[in-house]
């Protein structure tokens, strides 16, 4: 039987360690080709040559830009496409609410959130504003596998989600911001 996720490719940021390694292991047993991204090259190394052909390591640090990027190119290169990219990279971060440093604040904000930077939440809100729905109806079967998927002991951790399934047809509804707002 084939895997739900023959064919594709992901970037699998984190993936040498905790929540990043199990869901690399789960995206190859759906059959897909997968790029392990961390900075622990030995983890990272070991678990792509667990994971056989359908997985490679690159050494990428989620706080550099570049390194993000070459991570990109590596799975196109690779790969020859990309389908899905999973930023999962995280870290607990030092300090306590209490008594944290504006260092360790900043650390935790690059680490966390640093790759939402000025010229990707522009590139997001162009994204956003050429969204255009996929170019068909939606029929029964796109709303009946994604209940499924959450009755599913899958999806048993989420609770309280309204899952829109539209086929991009919410992007009709994006308002453009007005000049001078």
């Amino acid at each position: 039987m084939p895997g739900r996720l023959d064919g594709k490719v992901a970037v699998i940021t984190g993936a040498a360690s905790g929540i990043g390694e199990t869901t690399a292991r789960c995206f190859v047993a759906e059959g897909a080709r997968v790029v392990i991204a961390g900075r622990s090259d030995e983890r990272g190394t070991a678990l792509a040559l667990e994971l056989g052909g359908h997985a490679i390591f690159h050494r990428a640090d989620v706080m550099h830009e570049a390194e993000i990027a070459a991570v990109i190119d590596a799975a196109v290169g690779r790969f020859g496409t990309l389908d899905c990219l999973f930023n999962n990279a995280g870290a607990s971060t030092p300090g306590e609410l209490e008594t944290i440093t504006e260092e360790q604040f900043d650390y935790g904000m690059k680490l966390l959130v640093g790759s939402v930077n000025a010229r990707k939440l522009a590139k997001l809100t162009r994204n956003l504003a050429k969204a255009t729905p996929l170019p068909r109806s939606g029929v029964a079967n796109d709303i009946a596998y994604a209940a499924v998927f959450l009755a599913s002991d899958e999806g048993s951790f989420i609770n309280s989600h309204d899952l829109v399934v539209d086929g991009g047809r919410i992007a009709q509804f994006y308002e453009r911001p007005q000049p001078g707002t």
